[in-house]
């Protein structure tokens, strides 16, 4: 009884704070609120730092690695294809698990499964510069059997 109690509290003291959903009219992109230099500097792949990054992603994309000899570039081809908006639709559910994973263990589940390599350290560098997670910036979308 105490336990249900304190599940309908937290339920009164957490809904106030949902939000609604944006209409899709009313939705905007961040650059919108950058100054003109810093929209400058996401514009041109020259200048923008975080190129560095998609730059080395790149590069450990088509790396061979592990006991199997492969990159990833050998099973998923181009990053800019194949891996286009795959951020968006993790966590997902493993049913081969039986839980959700998000982005990074699906990358380090490729790596032991695949490339026989050993998984990535949480939060590597190397893996958060993959083509699939740094190429993606949109929503959210729900978890969806994988």
């Amino acid at each position: 009884m105490a336990v249900a109690l304190l599940l309908i509290a937290a339920d009164i003291a957490v809904s106030p704070l949902s939000a609604a959903e944006i209409p899709q009219a009313q939705r905007r992109s961040g650059y919108s609120l950058m100054t003109p230099d810093s929209q400058a500097i996401q514009d041109d792949d020259t200048a923008n730092p975080g190129m560095l990054w998609v730059l080395d992603g790149e590069a450990l994309w088509k790396s061979k690695v592990g006991a199997a000899g492969k990159a990833c570039a050998d099973c998923h081809d181009d990053a800019r294809a194949s891996m286009k908006d795959v951020a968006v639709h993790y966590p997902a559910f493993d049913k081969t698990l039986g839980r959700p994973v998000n982005l990074e263990q699906r990358i380090n589940l490729c790596r032991v499964q695949h490339q026989q390599a050993t998984p990535l350290a949480y939060e590597a560098a190397t893996c958060l510069r993959s083509p699939s997670s740094s190429r993606s910036n949109h929503a959210a979308r729900p978890s969806r059997p994988i």
